[in-house]
């Protein structure tokens, strides 16, 4: 909802929905079946990460200790 509001705010709401759009058009899915998908993906990712085994998803805990700076 945060991040909704930020994108609203700074004019990218539109960009991001036309995205989303063109998406939906060339996959030939309902924007409500993209996100059923996704919301599955980030449940799997959590339940992944959380405990071994725990999800169909394998996922591996990694760090960044320092960002790039070139």
């Amino acid at each position: 909802m945060l991040m909704k509001r930020r994108m609203k705010n700074c004019g990218e709401w539109g960009k991001a929905m036309g995205i989303l759009k063109e998406f939906e058009e060339k996959c030939a899915t309902s924007v409500g079946k993209l996100r059923q998908v996704a919301d599955a993906m980030s449940v799997e990712m959590h339940a992944g990460l959380a405990s071994e085994g725990g999800s169909k998803l394998k996922m591996l805990i990694s760090y960044v200790d320092n960002l790039p700076t070139g």
